[in-house]
């Protein structure tokens, strides 16, 4: 039952985070994208850098309320995969392109990589304790 509540909190910390970034994203467009390190070029573009994250981050976000409706671990699952194939990545892209110190190393990259171990250990625990 522990392992459930400090789940909950990660997830829920995680939905806020996301949130967050989403109106970010949204309503200062300009400065979220010089945040994440882009420069506008066309409306496409445009277009785009609200499309794509916004649709990750509102499938962690529904996966996450889905899982406090339901208490099924199916949605934490979904949420490790998304989690893993972030971690996967953002390895990835540091071993070929370095790293370069900004806002956005500072806040997103470290939950990018410490997430998925901590929502794994996470669910390994509450799957054990549902046996």
């Amino acid at each position: 039952m522990e392992n459930k509540n400090l789940l909950k909190l990660v997830l829920t910390t995680g939905v806020l985070f996301l949130t967050g970034l989403s109106f970010f994203i949204i309503f200062a467009r300009d400065e979220a994208q010089e945040f994440y390190g882009l420069t506008p070029t066309t409306v496409t573009g445009d277009a785009n850098f609200l499309f794509y994250p916004l649709t990750i981050y509102m499938f962690l976000i529904v996966c996450s309320v889905m899982y406090f409706k339901t208490e099924q671990l199916k949605y934490v699952e979904a949420i490790l995969f998304m989690c893993g194939a972030f971690l996967t990545v953002r390895v990835f892209s540091l071993a070929t392109s370095g790293v370069e110190i900004s806002d956005f190393t500072l806040i997103a990259v470290p939950a990018e990589i410490f997430l998925c171990p901590i929502i794994g250990y996470l669910w390994h625990q509450e799957k054990e304790d549902s046996r």
